[in-house]
C-alpha cells in the first residue's frame, strides 16, 4: 500500500513539471521504423530526451534519487583507457555525458526511482503526454555501471490503458523486470555492461503502442543503501523475424578499413577538414548484419584514448554517416578517425585502420562567433509552446520568463538577417507572441507577471508583476516592431501604449524612506483589496533601472517626470588600481549588460556627463580582473575564465542573480568559483578581444560545455558542477550582444523607436563631443519596416510626413471628396515651401 501511495503522490507531481523542448532537429517527426530508436544518449546537456520526453529523480523522502549528468573532461582521461570506458570511467564513450543517479535508500523496506517519460506533452496540457508506440521493436537495451557495485535494480515499463496521456498507480498497467538477470555477474563498478530486455519479458503489458514511461526502481532490500548509478545509450530495437541476434554469441562485421568519407570524399592520411564546421563522416560496413545495433564515430589526438563524437543507429544500409561539429576540436592538433561496429549485445569490432594526421581547420573568430550566435537563436527558435509563441524560461521548463521573449522578438530578427530562418516564418512568431500578450497573459496596469504558464499567458504560481522583465520584454517589442514593421509594429504599440509605467513609480515628495520617483520592483494581487506594490524599489544603480527608467520616459502617454532618471543612487569605486565606475548592488556582470542589449550607449552621455558605456567597460574589466586574483582559490577562474553574473549554480541548479565582484553596494559580494560564459558573452561589445578569448577558451578546453545550444549556462570545476540546463536569460544577452558587436543589428532597429529617442531627450541624453542634445521626435508606425535613414532629432521631411498625415485625418475623412483633397493638396505645397524657408534660415 505504502508504494503504491508513493507512486502516486510523486508521479502525480512529476507529470505536472510541464512541457519539454520541442526541438525539431532532435526528434520532431521521428523515424521509428528505423531498426534501432534512440531514447537518449545524454550528449545534449539538457533533462530532455531525443523523443521529447522529461525525465527526473524521486526528491521526497524517504528514499532519494537525485539526478545529474555527468561528464568528462579531456585531463581526466589516462592514455590507458581504452575506447568506451571499460576501465569504470564514469562517462560512456569518454567524450559527452552520461545519466548519474545519486540513490539513497538507507530507511527500512524502502525504495527510490528515476523516471522519464517516453512521449512530448499534449499542446498546450503539461499534465497529459503523448504514448509512445513500440509495435514492431522487440527489445529494450541500454548500459549501465556503478560507482560501488550493485546487486539489483527493477526496471517498469508503464502502459497507459485507458490511452488519456496520464499513468496512475491501481488504474494503468505497469510491468517490472529486474535486470540483474540480464547481466552476467551483475552491475559491476569496474566496467561497463550492457542489458538488453527482450519486451515480451514485460508479461503484464498488453499494448505496445500506449507505453508512456520507463522507471528505474532501486529498493532497500536489493543491495547498497547507498551509492551511484551510470547509465547511457537507451534504445528500443527491432531484429530479424524469428531471429535471437540479441542472445547471439556473433561478432558484429568491422566497417571496412579505408572507407571514411567527408562531404562525400574519401578520407585520406593527412587530409584537412575544411569548409564547414559540421562535416559529414561516413564509412562503409562489410555486409548488413543480423547483430549490428550501431556504427559509433571516434577521434583521437594521440591514437591511445579515442573519444565518441557521433552514432549512427540506422543500420538498414551498408553505408553509415553522422555528422560532426569540429566547434570543440583544435586546428593545432593531428587528429586519427575510425568507426567501430557494435552489436546489440554489446560487443565491438573496431576499423583495422583508422585514417591518421588530420587536420581541422580551425574557425575563424566570426565563424566561430556565427556558431555560438546560431546556436543560441535555436534555443530561442526550438523552446517555444507552439499555440502561444511562449519561450520557455528554461529547457525542460514548463512556464516563460516574460524577459526571454523580449529576447526571442530580437532573436527572430537575427534569425531573418542572419538567414537562418525565412522572414514569413519570422514575422508569423512575432505576430503569434503578440496576440498571446494583447489577449491572453495576464498582468496590471499593462505590466506583466514575471512568469507566466506557456500555453495560457496565466500567471506561473505567486510570482509578481514585474516592471524589469516587462521593460524588457518592450525592448523586444520595439526592436521587432522597426525590423518587420505593418501589423507587428501596430500591434506592438499598442501593448506598449498600455504600460502605465506612472503607477509603478513613487510619486511620493514626503516619502520618509527617500523614496521619491524611485520604481516599484513590481505588484501583487495578494496583501489586500486590489493588490499592493511590492516593498522593494528601483534605488540603487543596474542596468536594469536604466532600462526601466528611459522606456517610462518615452512613453506616450503614461511618462514619468524626467528627474526620475536621476532619482537613483550612484555610487563610484574601483576594483583595486582599476579605473572607478558605477557599481550595482551585487556586482553580477549581467546588471551591466541588459541595458545595453538594447541601448546604444556610445557616443552619448546623460546630464550629469556620465558615459554609461564606458562605465559597462570599466565594470567588466573589474570582474574579469577579480577573477584572476582569486584563481588560487578557485579552480574556474583564470585570466580566460571569468564571469561572475547571473546563471544556475550547484545548489538544486537553481538561478541566482545575487553573485558578484566587488565592488558593489552590498559590500559582500557573493561568489563561489562559479563561471558563466554568458558573462564574456555579453560584455564583448565592451572588452571584445578580452570576452572573444574567453568563449574561445571555453570552447576549446571544455569541450563539455558545447552542446544543443551552444556553451553552457554555467560550471564550477572546484563543485565538479556542470548546469543542466539552458536559460534563456543567458541565450538572450549571448545572442544580442554577439549580433550587436558584430553587426549593431539590434542597436540600428531598437535605436529608431521614438519611444526609445523620446526616453534618452527627456533623460537628458547629448552627444559627448559636440553636446548637442537628443531631441524629440514624434511617435509613428512604419509599414515598411525600414524606416529611412537619418538623424534621431525631428527633420524637416519627418515635420512634413507629421503634417500630412494631421492633415489627411483632417480633411479626407469624407472618401471621394475632390474639394477637399484639393484644398488639402494646396496647404501641404505651401507648408513644404514655409518648412524649407526656415531650414534656410537656419543655416
Amino acid at each position: 500500500m505504502r508504494l503504491a501511495l508513493k507512486y502516486l503522490g510523486i508521479f502525480s507531481v512529476n507529470f505536472l513539471i510541464g512541457l519539454v523542448a520541442c526541438c525539431s532537429f532532435c526528434f520532431a517527426d521521428a523515424d521509428y521504423a528505423n531498426k534501432v530508436m534512440l531514447v537518449d544518449d545524454f550528449n545534449r546537456g539538457i533533462m530532455v530526451n531525443n523523443l521529447g520526453g522529461l525525465y527526473g529523480g524521486d526528491l521526497e523522502d524517504p528514499g532519494i534519487c537525485r539526478v545529474t549528468l555527468k561528464y568528462n573532461l579531456p585531463d581526466e582521461i589516462s592514455a590507458s583507457e581504452k575506447v568506451l570506458d571499460i576501465t569504470g570511467t564514469d562517462v560512456f564513450g569518454n567524450r559527452g555525458a552520461s545519466l548519474q543517479l545519486d540513490y539513497d535508500v538507507s530507511a527500512y523496506d524502502t525504495y527510490t526511482y528515476f523516471w522519464m517519460k517516453l512521449g512530448k506533452p499534449y499542446p498546450n496540457d503539461n499534465t497529459s503526454f503523448l504514448p509512445l508506440n513500440l509495435t514492431g521493436y522487440d527489445y529494450l537495451a541500454f548500459w549501465i555501471r556503478s560507482r560501488y557495485g550493485f546487486d539489483k535494480v527493477k526496471l517498469e515499463l508503464h502502459e497507459d490503458t485507458d490511452n488519456d496521456g496520464k499513468f496512475l498507480w491501481n488504474k494503468d498497467r505497469m510491468s517490472p523486470v529486474y535486470i540483474h538477470g540480464y547481466i552476467p555477474g551483475g552491475i559491476s563498478s569496474a566496467e561497463w555492461k550492457k542489458v538488453v530486455i527482450p519486451l515480451s519479458n514485460f508479461g503484464n503489458i498488453q499494448n505496445f503502442d500506449r507505453i508512456t514511461e520507463i522507471v528505474f526502481v532501486i529498493e532497500s532490500k536489493n543491495g547498497n543503501p547507498k551509492g551511484t548509478l551510470f547509465i547511457d545509450n537507451i534504445v528500443f530495437g527491432k531484429v530479424n523475424s524469428g531471429s535471437k541476434s540479441y542472445d547471439s554469441k556473433a561478432e558484429p562485421a568491422a566497417p571496412f578499413s579505408g572507407s571514411i568519407r567527408v562531404n562525400g570524399q574519401l578520407m585520406r592520411k593527412g587530409d584537412i577538414i575544411k569548409n564547414s564546421d559540421v562535416i559529414t563522416l561516413s564509412a562503409e560496413s562489410s555486409l548488413k548484419d543480423e547483430v549490428l545495433e550501431n556504427i559509433k564515430f571516434e577521434f583521437s589526438d594521440d591514437g591511445k584514448v579515442w573519444q565518441v563524437f557521433g552514432t549512427d543507429y540506422n543500420t538498414e544500409d551498408e553505408a553509415y554517416g553522422v555528422k560532426i561539429d569540429t566547434t570543440t576540436l583544435s586546428g593545432s592538433s593531428l587528429y586519427s578517425f575510425r568507426a567501430v561496429a557494435e552489436s546489440i549485445d554489446g560487443k565491438f569490432a573496431y576499423m583495422n585502420q583508422s585514417v591518421s594526421d588530420c587536420r581541422v581547420r580551425e574557425l575563424t573568430d566570426d565563424e566561430f562567433l556565427d556558431a555560438v550566435s546560431r546556436a543560441s537563436f535555436d534555443y530561442f527558435w526550438n523552446e517555444v509552446d507552439e499555440g502561444s509563441g511562449l519561450v520557455k524560461d528554461a529547457t525542460g521548463h514548463d512556464y516563460c520568463n516574460i524577459a526571454n521573449v523580449g529576447f526571442c522578438l530580437g532573436a527572430y530578427c537575427i534569425g531573418v538577417e542572419r538567414d537562418w530562418v525565412k522572414r514569413e516564418e519570422a514575422e508569423k512568431r512575432c505576430l503569434k507572441i503578440l496576440d498571446t500578450f494583447l489577449d491572453d497573459v495576464e498582468g496590471e496596469y499593462g505590466f506583466y507577471y514575471h512568469f507566466i504558464k506557456l500555453g495560457s499567458g496565466k500567471r506561473d504560481g505567486r510570482s509578481e508583476v514585474s516592471t524589469i522583465d516587462t521593460a524588457i520584454f518592450l525592448c523586444g517589442v520595439i526592436t521587432a516592431g522597426e525590423y518587420f514593421g505593418g501589423e507587428v509594429m501596430e500591434k506592438g504599440n499598442l501593448i506598449i501604449d498600455k504600460v502605465e509605467w506612472d503607477k509603478f513609480i513613487n510619486l511620493d515628495e514626503e516619502d520618509p524612506y527617500g523614496h521619491f520617483l524611485n520604481f516599484y520592483h513590481g505588484w501583487r494581487p495578494e496583501g489586500g483589496k486590489g493588490g499592493r506594490l511590492t516593498d522593494y524599489y528601483w534605488d540603487f544603480y543596474s542596468d536594469e533601472i536604466m532600462l526601466v527608467n528611459i522606456l517610462a520616459l518615452g512613453s506616450k502617454e503614461h511618462s514619468v517626470p524626467p528627474e526620475s532618471f536621476y532619482s537613483w543612487t550612484r555610487r563610484k569605486g574601483r576594483y583595486k588600481d582599476g579605473n572607478e565606475f558605477i557599481y550595482s548592488w551585487h556586482g553580477g556582470l549581467f546588471s551591466y549588460q541588459y541595458a545595453h542589449a538594447w541601448f546604444d550607449f556610445k557616443g552619448i552621455v546623460d546630464r550629469e556627463d556620465v558615459d554609461w558605456f564606458k562605465n559597462s567597460v570599466d565594470a567588466t574589466v573589474a570582474n574579469r580582473q577579480f577573477c584572476v586574483d582569486h584563481m588560487s582559490e578557485f579552480s574556474t577562474y583564470g585570466p580566460d575564465s571569468w564571469g561572475v553574473t547571473s546563471f544556475s549554480i550547484k545548489n538544486g541548479g537553481d538561478y541566482t542573480m545575487e553573485h558578484g565582484a566587488p565592488p558593489c553596494g552590498s559590500g559582500l559580494p557573493i561568489y563561489d568559483g562559479t563561471v558563466s560564459p554568458s558573462g564574456p558573452a555579453g560584455s564583448i561589445p565592451f572588452t571584445p578581444k578580452l570576452s572573444l578569448q574567453a568563449l574561445r577558451f571555453f570552447q576549446r578546453k571544455y569541450p563539455r560545455l558545447w552542446g544543443v545550444y551552444g556553451l553552457g549556462d554555467s560550471f564550477n570545476l572546484d563543485e565538479e558542477w556542470w548546469s543542466y540546463r539552458y536559460y534563456g536569460l543567458g541565450e538572450g544577452i549571448t545572442l544580442l550582444a554577439i549580433e550587436n558587436y558584430r553587426s549593431g543589428l539590434i542597436w540600428k532597429y531598437f535605436m529608431r523607436s521614438p519611444y526609445v529617442v523620446n526616453g534618452l531627450a527627456r533623460a537628458g541624453f547629448k552627444n559627448k563631443v559636440s553636446g548637442r542634445p537628443v531631441e524629440e521626435t514624434s511617435y509613428k508606425v512604419t509599414k515598411t519596416g525600414i524606416p529611412a535613414e537619418g538623424k534621431t532629432s525631428l527633420s524637416v521631411g519627418k515635420k512634413i510626413a507629421s503634417m500630412v498625415s494631421s492633415l489627411k485625418s483632417k480633411y479626407l475623412s469624407n472618401e471621394g471628396s475632390i474639394k477637399n483633397a484639393v484644398i488639402l493638396l494646396l496647404i501641404v505645397v505651401v507648408a513644404i515651401m514655409a518648412l524649407l524657408k526656415i531650414k534656410t534660415k537656419k543655416k
